[in-house]
């Protein structure tokens, strides 16, 4: 006697209920029945028979799809069936994209102390998207300063309360699902705020019978439009007062200064917002500036390899610092010292000599004379002779149909 037990079919492995994919890529969808009598396995996509190819098998234990297309995005199904009965598993074949903001951030102007706000919407298959907030290229996570006053929401969009000054710049939102380049969108955030004095500095000096500057430093945003002095507890108007300029960034300028230039000034500044207050008492000082007890010629002469020694000295209080710096022969240029001959050159005592002359030492180097009170300078012209000519300089060329004409300025013939 023989006794035939038969079973439906079941699946020991089946496919995940969505597959992303990109296109051109390869993809297998596993799918593994038993029963009694062994269970057949057919595939379907889109409800329609699906049948082998180039680039479909249709295997035992699982369908391979390969170099994916378009076309093959859709509903696989894999059916066993045998004479017991029939079940099915369908599984979305879906082609997966990177992150794409559909929604980006906005330029924002706020008030100091106001909260802004910047969306960042994106969309993506899988649709696991992160976001990161960049301020300046730095991001926000790593900005203590910045990062205690903001948060983000889930769908990526970020708030900053409340805003301060030095959160103005360029804020950069990143979004990515894994997939691709993360794409990016950015906006600016400018911050106003009153017309504030940054520094006050308790002394500052102005050197008698020379111009002098007493400074205002201010911060404000707008720019500020204009700034009240005092002297002495007094209102000082620079406008009325003759010799006194007020310069654009609202510092006073004493064309020649006088001992009744000397006094306690306090500055406020303003804007459209208003002044967030006025500066701490400077006391400007009115005192002798330092100068020259000996200067150098205005000309030198001297043969190449040869030694040349350039004076300069001065006095004043506090003590002046003497230096030399080597003028750039580009006229848009300003003193370099970097260009002094450091292995040749020695400075004492305010004078700078120079040993085993060399062509390039040619020019005109400056010695500038500096303390608290004031900075003088004044120059002088070195020859090296017995070298081949220099370049000429200013060098420009006309040209015409039928001609070219070339002009220059002759440099020193060596």
């Amino acid at each position: 006697m023989h006794l035939s037990v038969h079973a439906p079919p079941h699946f020991k492995t089946k496919p995940p209920d969505v597959v992303y994919v990109k296109v051109g890529e390869s993809v297998s969808l596993p799918c593994e029945a038993g029963g009694t009598p062994p269970p057949a396995l057919i595939w379907y996509k889109d409800n329609l028979p699906l049948e082998e190819s180039r680039t479909v098998q249709i295997l035992p234990t699982e369908l391979r799809i390969s170099n994916l297309r378009q076309t093959d995005i859709g509903d696989y199904t894999c059916m066993a069936r045998n004479r017991e009965g029939t079940v099915t598993t369908t599984t979305k074949v879906i082609v997966a994209g990177p992150a794409t903001i559909v929604l980006p951030p906005r330029n924002v102007t706020k008030l100091e102390g106001d909260r802004a706000e910047f969306i960042c919407e994106a969309k993506a298959l899988p649709t696991n998207v992160t976001h990161r907030w960049f301020h300046n290229g730095v991001e926000i996570s790593q900005l203590s300063w910045l990062e205690t006053r903001t948060t983000a929401r889930g769908d990526g969009t970020l708030f900053i309360a409340p805003t301060s000054a030095e959160d103005s710049g360029k804020l950069t939102c990143e979004v990515t699902n894994g997939i691709g380049t993360p794409d990016t969108a950015s906006a600016y955030l400018s911050v106003e705020y009153p017309a504030r004095v940054t520094y006050s500095p308790t002394i500052q000096y102005l050197p008698l019978g020379l111009s002098g500057v007493v400074r205002c430093y201010v911060q404000a945003s707008p720019p500020f439009q204009f700034i009240t002095w005092t002297k002495d507890r007094r209102p000082f108007d620079p406008n009325a007062t003759p010799g006194v300029v007020t310069l654009n960034n609202g510092s006073l300028l004493f064309q020649r200064v006088t001992h009744k230039h000397q006094g306690r000034y306090r500055c406020t500044p303003y804007n459209i917002h208003g002044t967030a207050g006025t500066s701490n008492v400077m006391e400007v000082l009115v005192r002798e500036p330092p100068m020259y007890t000996m200067k150098p010629k205005e000309m030198y002469q001297k043969p190449v390899d040869s030694e040349i020694k350039l004076p300069c000295e001065g006095i004043g209080q506090p003590k002046p610092a003497i230096t030399w710096r080597r003028v750039s022969p580009n006229p848009n240029s300003i003193a370099d010292g970097s260009k002094l001959p450091r292995e040749r050159a020695m400075i004492r005592g305010g004078n700078l000599t120079i040993r085993g002359l060399k062509k390039e030492d040619h020019g005109r180097y400056e010695c500038v004379l500096e303390n608290e009170i004031a900075t003088l300078v004044t120059s002088t012209l070195l020859l090296v002779e017995r070298t081949t000519p220099h370049a000429p300089t200013n060098v420009t060329v006309n040209t015409s149909t039928v001609a070219a004409t070339l002009t220059w300025l002759p440099a020193y013939d060596g």
